[in-house]
C-alpha cells in the first residue's frame, strides 16, 4: 500500500499550540495563506524582470564591453528588482503558501523558456529595451535555466517554511544548528559552481546566437543538481535557520558585487584557473546577472520564515 508523503494541505500551516487561531499562528488564517499567496502571485514575475532587465544590463557592460565603471541604470533597476524579492521572500512569514506560488511561477516560467526555444524570441517584442535588446535579456536568464534555478530554490524554501510549521521544539536544537551550519558552508559553493557551470554550458550551446533547438543533458543535469543542493540549503530552514542565515548573508555579500564590475571581472580571471573557463564564465554571470543576489535574499527570507513558524509553534 503506498503512503502519502505530500499533499497540498501540507503547505497550510497549523495553529499554535493548543489549538489557538488568534493571530499569532504564523500564517494559519485563511486571509494570511490569501494575502501571502496573492503578493507572490502578482509580484514574482515583476520582481525577477526587474532583476533580468538590470542583471542584463550589467552583464553587457561588465563582461562583454569590459566596462569597469558602475552603471547607474543597472544598479537601478538591480535594486527596485531585489527589494521586490525580498518582499516576496517573506511572504513566507505569513505562510508556506508565498514561497510556493513563487517556486511555482518561476520554474513554470523557466521550464516553458527551454521547452520552447522560439519563446524567447516571441516574447523579446513586447519588453522594453531598458539599455539591452530585449531578447538578450530573456536569453541571459530564462535560457540559461537560471530562471528555472531560482524557482526549484523558491520551492525547497516553501518546503522548509512548511516543516518548520510542523516541528516541536526539541532537546537538540544544539546539533541542528550544527549539521544545518555545516550544509550551508558546503552545499551552498558547490550547488553556485554547479548551477555556474550548467548555466554556462546551456548558454553556449543551447541560447539563442548558438541557434541550437535542444538543451544539452549534460548541461542541463548539471543546473538541475546544483538548483536541488541550493534548494537543500533552504530546506534547512524547516530545522535550524542558522545554516540558511550565514548562506544566505555569504550569497547576498557576493551577489551585490554585480553593481561593482571591476570586482566582477576580478571573479571571472580569479576563478578562471579553479573552474576553467566554463565555470569562470558561469559564475562572473551568475554574479552579473544578479542571481547569487536574489539567491541570499531568498535563503534570508527563508531563515526568517522557518524561525518564526518554529517560534510560534512552541
Amino acid at each position: 500500500m503506498s503512503q502519502r508523503i505530500f499533499s497540498a494541505s501540507d503547505f497550510q500551516d497549523p495553529p499554535a499550540r493548543g489549538g489557538r487561531s488568534n493571530g499569532r499562528s504564523g500564517g494559519g488564517s485563511v486571509a494570511a495563506r490569501v494575502v501571502s499567496a496573492l503578493v507572490a502571485l502578482l509580484i514574482t514575475a515583476p520582481a525577477l524582470l526587474l532583476v533580468m532587465a538590470g542583471g542584463a544590463r550589467s552583464y553587457s557592460e561588465t563582461l562583454q564591453r569590459l566596462n569597469t565603471e558602475p552603471v547607474p541604470a543597472a544598479i537601478l533597476l538591480l535594486s527596485a528588482g531585489l527589494v521586490l524579492v525580498l518582499i516576496v521572500s517573506l511572504t513566507g512569514l505569513f505562510s508556506s503558501l508565498g514561497p510556493l506560488v513563487a517556486g511555482l511561477v518561476a520554474t513554470g516560467l523557466g521550464i516553458a523558456f527551454l521547452a520552447i526555444p522560439t519563446l524567447s524570441g516571441t516574447l523579446a517584442g513586447s519588453l522594453p529595451a531598458m539599455g539591452v535588446s530585449p531578447l538578450s535579456l530573456l536569453v541571459f536568464w530564462c535560457q540559461s535555466g537560471l530562471l528555472l534555478a531560482t524557482g526549484i530554490v523558491f520551492l525547497g524554501a516553501a518546503l522548509g517554511r512548511a516543516i518548520a510549521a510542523r516541528t516541536h521544539g526539541g532537546g537538540r536544537g544544539g546539533v541542528k544548528a550544527v549539521v544545518s551550519l555545516v550544509v550551508g558552508l558546503v552545499a551552498t559553493p558547490l550547488g553556485i559552481v554547479l548551477v555556474a557551470f550548467g548555466s554556462a554550458g546551456l548558454l553556449r550551446s543551447f541560447g539563442t546566437a548558438a541557434e541550437s533547438t535542444t538543451p544539452v543533458p549534460s548541461t542541463l543535469g548539471l543546473l538541475l543538481a546544483g538548483a536541488v543542493v541550493l534548494a537543500g540549503v533552504a530546506l534547512t530552514s524547516g530545522w535550524s535557520s542558522i545554516g540558511v542565515s550565514v548562506a544566505g548573508i555569504l550569497s547576498l555579500l557576493l551577489g551585490l558585487l554585480a553593481v561593482v564590475p571591476s570586482a566582477v571581472v576580478r571573479i571571472f580571471t580569479t576563478a578562471s584557473g579553479p573552474l576553467g573557463s566554463d565555470g569562470a564564465s558561469g559564475l562572473g554571470s551568475a554574479v552579473a546577472l544578479g542571481f547569487i543576489a536574489v539567491l541570499g535574499i531568498v535563503f534570508l527570507g527563508s531563515a526568517a520564515s522557518g524561525a518564526r513558524a518554529r517560534r510560534i509553534r512552541r
